[in-house]
């Protein structure tokens, strides 16, 4: 069954532009729980101490990437729907996604309604696998 408040999990290296999007997103989900890594090293540690519905990841970061961020959270076996975001696409960026399942792929500076209408989606997505289970 799902869980009444969702977590959304923001990952980003940039602290200004992460907190700028927990205030925007906000506005359109304020019954969600946002919660922010500035890298994938710390949104592990986040996943593994509480439930996250959805994650929304950049690419490019220190350490650990967006892609083996999104590869870690595959290999422990969990279905949670990730957004990643990049200012650096390419065709090979989008099929290495697309292999790791993500739900889909935002080119910064990102669109506000955009990233709304993608987490909505992950959410719903989400919220099915969670009714299956």
């Amino acid at each position: 069954m799902p869980r009444l408040v969702k977590t959304v999990l923001l990952v980003d290296d940039e602290k200004a532009l992460m907190d700028s999007l927990k205030a925007g997103l906000r506005v359109f989900f304020p019954d969600i729980h946002f919660e922010a890594a500035l890298n994938g090293s710390e949104a592990l540690k986040i996943m593994q101490s509480r439930p996250v519905d959805l994650v929304v990841t950049d690419i490019r970061m220190p350490g650990m990437d967006g892609y083996e961020l999104v590869s870690m959270i595959r290999y422990s076996s969990t279905d949670v729907p990730v957004i990643a975001m990049s200012a650096f696409e390419s065709p090979k960026m989008k099929d290495t996604l697309s292999d790791l399942g993500v739900l889909c792929f935002l080119e910064k500076p990102l669109s506000l309604q955009e990233l709304v209408g993608a987490i909505q989606e992950g959410l719903r997505q989400n919220d099915q696998w969670a009714n299956m289970a």
